[in-house]
C-alpha cells in the first residue's frame, strides 16, 4: 500500500507529473503567444522601415510633424494650445 501511495504522488506531483505537465503545456502555451506578438510587431516596424526608405510622402510627413520642417515658399500655420511637435522657432524649411 505504501508503495502505491509513493508512485500515485510521484504520478502527479514528480518532475514528470500531471500538475508539471499542465504547468508546462500553459507556459508554452504563454510563449506561444509571446512570439505571435513578436512577429506581428516585427512585422509592423518592417513596413515603418519599408516606407521610410521608399515614400517620399512619408518621410516628408515625418520631417513636418517630428523636425517642424516646410518647403521654401510654403506658409505655416501654427495654432496656440494645439499639440503639434514644432514650435516657431524650430520651424526649419526643407531644401527644395
Amino acid at each position: 500500500m505504501g508503495v502505491l501511495a509513493v508512485c500515485l504522488l510521484g504520478v502527479v506531483f514528480g518532475e514528470f507529473g500531471f500538475l508539471r505537465i499542465l504547468l508546462l503545456r500553459r507556459e508554452s502555451g504563454e510563449l506561444r503567444a509571446q512570439i505571435i506578438e513578436a512577429k506581428m510587431t516585427q512585422r509592423i516596424l518592417e513596413e515603418k522601415k519599408d516606407k521610410l526608405e521608399n515614400d517620399d510622402f512619408t518621410v516628408e510627413k515625418l520631417a513636418r510633424e517630428e523636425c517642424g520642417l516646410y518647403k521654401k515658399g510654403e506658409k505655416v500655420f501654427l495654432f496656440e494650445g494645439g499639440d503639434s511637435a514644432a514650435q516657431e522657432s524650430d520651424v526649419i524649411p526643407l531644401d527644395n
